[in-house]
């Protein structure tokens, strides 16, 4: 086996072995460092990621052959990477791995892990929650009521208006290729509006992306006990909507809402963040 650069010239050879968004940041010309690994003149696996801010570079496709694993190919993938950021001068890389059916073997942890390189908590997560966890739970009561908790569907045209300007200030900026297709629901997405400004909202949607389960989506809040009636008000609504099978994700941009999943049962986190 061998590394060898991907151009523009080149990425046919890989491309069913690259994620189809980087094919395409790499057939538009993007800067995207890709690493192919050949047997025999065959393309059996390949690595590819672009740097970003901070000069941190961030991994967007890895992928072997299945015949071709443990047999140290994705070892001499990353190795051949980490040698070009050196050379280029960048230190830090990160992957974010999420579980999903298209890896239902999960390898890229343990793959990582082999390498000793361990997960980190202090990146984005997206945890798995059952409604079931919600309602079988004392923290948000069946009879919640509150006159600053409103759906976006119950909005009057101020209301509607003082939202749209104000929401983006607190969004958590959760981005990428999975969050693309988020629609929210207006009437089970809700917000805190109080005197002309807006402390907070909860946004729920459903088909994101390649996971194809619904998403709830909260924003950056300062106050605790807002969080809790926008999930309160939330989960009152879905009692009369949902099974309590419904599983859906919620990603957060870090750890911040570990202490209350702690406290509910079969929350998972479905995605692994790696720094090396």
């Amino acid at each position: 086996m061998k590394v060898k650069m991907i151009t523009p010239e080149t990425k046919l050879f890989f491309e069913h072995l690259l994620d189809p968004d980087v094919y395409s940041l790499i057939s538009r010309g993007e800067p995207v460092t890709a690493i192919g690994l050949i047997e025999k003149n065959n393309p059996i696996g390949a690595v590819a990621g672009m740097l970003g801010d901070n000069d941190i570079f961030t991994v967007m496709s890895l992928y072997v052959d299945p015949d071709h694993r443990r047999k140290g190919g994705g070892k001499m993938l990353m190795g051949a990477l980490e040698a070009v950021l050196e050379e280029a001068g960048s230190g830090t890389a990160v992957l974010s791995y999420i579980e999903s059916s298209v890896d239902e073997d999960n390898t890229v942890p343990p793959f990582m892990e082999a390498l000793e390189i361990y997960e980190t908590s202090s990146l984005e997560h997206l945890y798995e929650i059952p409604l079931e966890s919600f309602f079988t739970s004392s923290l948000f009561p069946e009879t919640f009521k509150s006159k600053h908790i409103k759906s976006l569907s119950d909005l009057n045209r101020k209301e509607l208006e003082t939202f749209n300007t104000q929401y983006k200030a607190l969004n958590t900026n959760m981005t990428g290729a999975l969050f693309n297709s988020f629609k929210p629901d207006p009437e089970l997405s809700f917000t805190s509006i109080k005197e002309g400004t807006v402390s907070g909202y909860l946004l729920f949607g459903k088909d994101l992306g390649p996971l194809k389960v619904p998403v709830v989506n909260l924003s950056k809040v300062r106050d605790p006990r807002v969080t809790g009636a926008l999930l309160s008000a939330f989960i009152a609504a879905c009692r009369d909507r949902f099974s309590p099978d419904l599983k859906f994700v919620l990603p957060t941009p870090d750890d911040r809402y570990e202490r209350l999943f702690a406290r509910l049962r079969d929350v998972k986190n479905l995605q692994h963040n790696y720094i090396f």
